[in-house]
């Protein structure tokens, strides 16, 4: 949701990437898709999940992280390149009901239009 939200608001002001750890599913979450859908016209339906370590995340000026356990972890790994680290730390809505998705959904977007308004209209 995080990268199809922040693509929609910085269109082509930036290279937006999503992964995890060993992602183990094919797509988006259909609630997520279809939250994104109806609150803000984004459509993540091709959303395919990447691992962390098919990209090359010393090439990135700041990498948020949604996860406590996952920021502490990529600290480790990332150790030459750990300030560009950033803890949004949020509840994943994976396997929750939609009510989750969305409050998560809003919650991003709020938090990406503070965070991002810098790059949005400066």
């Amino acid at each position: 949701m995080a990268e199809g939200l922040t693509r929609k608001m910085l269109g082509d002001k930036a290279e937006v990437e999503s992964a995890g750890f060993m992602p183990m599913f094919e797509g988006a979450a259909p609630d997520a898709v279809a939250i994104l859908n109806e609150l803000f016209d984004v459509d993540i339906s091709q959303h395919r999940p990447k691992d962390v370590s098919e990209l090359s995340l010393g090439e990135y000026d700041c990498i948020i992280v949604l996860d406590a356990y996952v920021y502490n972890t990529m600290s480790k790994l990332m150790k030459d390149h750990s300030d560009k680290l950033v803890l949004w730390d949020t509840e994943d809505p994976f396997g929750q009901d939609r009510e989750v998705y969305k409050r998560v959904a809003l919650w991003l977007n709020a938090h990406l239009r503070e965070h991002l308004a810098p790059l949005l209209f400066g």
